[in-house]
């Protein structure tokens, strides 16, 4: 990688500020472009956040960082960032940001599958099941698959040869046996 710019900033309102969102929601403590990353100072967080959650923040932000440098800069093969489920979830799962699936009152039957993550009108599910997701990846197809998924901009088919339902299936079994059930 080159060189990676980061700026911190006081309190919330000056990110705000410097990232040309004034009125962004109070979750929102950091972001990454490609060789620079933001952050509200995590001695200043705001009423959403604390010291521990925006220094996983850093880690995450770094993360979308080193994605995209994975992809050799080419935003264009992210095609508007439609594998959101793989950029957000593995930003948490480096980051730290585990969210236990019990607390979300989840049900076997509404685990939200790769389409629902990928939406934005669902946008805080990604972040509280992209930690396990990539965990579940990991565990089932290990860390080489993390690296192509990356590489081929999430194509399910080609890096794990099964396809998007049947993905969504196993995904769904492993939250329920793993996280659930326990």
């Amino acid at each position: 990688m080159t060189k990676t710019d980061v700026y911190m900033y006081p309190s919330l309102e000056d990110y705000h500020a410097a990232i040309n969102y004034p009125n962004a929601p109070a979750w929102m403590v950091g972001s990454a472009t490609i060789d620079k990353f933001s952050f509200v100072s995590p001695l200043n967080p705001g009423p959403a956040h604390s010291f521990a959650s925006v220094m996983k923040g850093i880690v995450h932000e770094f993360m979308h960082c080193v994605h995209i440098h994975v992809v050799k800069n080419n935003m264009s093969k992210m095609k508007d960032n439609d594998a959101r489920w793989l950029w957000e979830g593995l930003a948490c799962y480096e980051g730290g940001q585990f969210v236990d699936p019990k607390t979300l009152g989840l049900l076997p039957d509404n685990i939200p599958g790769l389409e629902e993550l990928n939406d934005p009108e669902n946008e805080e599910e990604i972040y509280q099941l992209g930690y396990v997701l990539i965990e579940f990846i990991r565990s089932k197809w290990g860390q080489k698959s993390i690296v192509k998924l990356i590489k081929t901009n999430g194509d399910i088919s080609k890096v794990l040869k099964i396809s998007e339902k049947d993905f969504d299936n196993m995904w769904k079994d492993y939250v329920t046996s793993r996280h659930l059930t326990n």
